[in-house]
């Protein structure tokens, strides 16, 4: 049986997004935003999206592409320097 970790991932892998509900329900996890660290930490570009509804809760999706460009345009030299030091 795989990970949850894995699970997840190849759940974002195939272009759909993921809440915590559908986590619990699809594969048992209750803590959805400790696997997503994780996946960043790794090196996985996941992006997080909070509905407007009033309801507090997150949409997760992996960014890849053109999307991420669009949500990261490439910051000015001095914030690249920045960046570029906490590495």
């Amino acid at each position: 049986m795989a990970t949850q970790q894995a699970q997840v991932l190849a759940h974002l892998q195939s272009g759909q997004t993921l809440t915590p509900m559908q986590a619990l329900d699809q594969f048992g996890s209750f803590r959805l935003a400790t696997i997503i660290h994780r996946l960043r930490a790794d090196g996985h570009n996941i992006l997080t999206e909070i509905p407007a509804t009033g309801k507090k809760y997150a949409i997760y999706r992996l960014a890849t592409g053109p999307v991420m460009d669009a949500l990261m345009p490439e910051p000015p030299a001095p914030a690249r320097q920045v960046l570029a030091s906490w590495h």
